[in-house]
């Protein structure tokens, strides 16, 4: 099924007409929502465009992007459906925003990051870096034969030493992943559990602003 997309945009106050600005497309987790991501990229509001994307499932007092069968294991139809979905939304955005089309970045916590680095494989080079944080690589994407280069691509993950619903070894997993793809990775363990720490919040800020043109 088709999904129209709800999204929530972010400009700098001191937008200058005159020029495209990095974007920042930004995919919360299961039932939380797009102004959970807002808040969490707060710090960066001035800096780039931020379009914060709703889950099209309603998910107790929040929303989520794709069903599950158990977890660490999406529903393979659904799950294919909301990444063709999101490629078209992230691709034409192009015509929609004052956007520099080299400068496209993903943002993504649990599900997010789940479907960050999965559109980092599918989409390759049109991302141009993705912060994920306390996800997992589907095994049907893992194995795709259909996966893009990530050679041109930052990858930095992030993931909580304490995380209860995905394990620290999930992420260095995650992180190898992508460096034996040949990704530019940064990876990060942060003493929190499945939620998003002040510490990692300021990591993932910086790692923004370094790449920011």
């Amino acid at each position: 099924m088709p999904y129209e997309l709800i999204s929530t945009l972010s400009t700098p106050r001191n937008n200058d007409q005159s020029r495209n600005y990095p974007v920042i497309f930004a995919i919360h987790g299961r039932g939380s929502d797009e102004q959970d991501m807002l808040q969490a990229l707060s710090t960066l509001k001035d800096d780039c465009i931020i379009v914060s994307i709703r889950g099209p499932h309603a998910q107790g007092n929040g929303y989520s992007f794709f069903p599950i069968i158990r977890l660490g294991s999406p529903e393979i139809d659904a799950f294919n459906e909301i990444v063709e979905a999101l490629m078209k939304f992230i691709m034409d955005a192009d015509n929609k925003y004052p956007i520099d089309p080299t400068q496209k970045y993903l943002f993504g916590f649990s599900q997010g990051a789940i479907l960050s680095m999965t559109l980092a494989l599918k989409m390759g080079s049109h991302i141009r870096g993705i912060v994920a944080l306390n996800g997992y690589i589907p095994k049907h994407i893992r194995e795709s034969l259909e996966n893009k280069s990530v050679k041109a691509v930052d990858i930095s993950i992030f993931h909580g030493i304490a995380d209860q619903i995905f394990p620290v070894t999930i992420g260095r997993e995650n992180a190898q992943y992508f460096t034996d793809a040949g990704a530019q990775v940064t990876y990060g363990e942060y003493e929190v559990a499945h939620d998003i720490s002040f510490e990692e919040q300021e990591a993932f800020t910086n790692w923004f602003r370094q790449r920011f043109i």
